[in-house]
C-alpha cells in the first residue's frame, strides 16, 4: 500500500502501473518499481514468497555493483 507519494512499476512488455497515496497494490513479476521522492510504502508479502524475491533483488544488485 502506498502511504505517501506515488509508485510506478514499469514492466517488460512496455506498460506501467501508477499507485498513488490510499492505493494498495500487487506487482507480477517482470517489474521496475520506480518511486517518486517522498514515497513511503508499507508490504505485506508471504515469507517464502519474500524470500524468493529478495534473492532476485540481490543478484540483480549484484550484478550492478550496489548492495543493500
Amino acid at each position: 500500500m502506498v502511504l505517501k507519494g506515488r509508485l510506478t512499476y514499469r514492466y517488460g512488455n512496455g506498460s506501467q502501473d501508477v499507485i498513488e497515496a490510499g492505493e494498495a497494490y500487487y506487482a507480477p513479476p517482470d517489474h521496475t518499481p520506480v518511486f517518486t521522492a517522498g514515497t513511503e510504502v508499507v508490504e505485506f508479502s508471504p515469507s517464502a514468497d519474500l524470500a524468493t524475491t529478495m534473492q532476485v533483488v540481490m543478484r540483480n544488485l549484484e550484478a550492478m555493483g550496489t548492495s543493500m
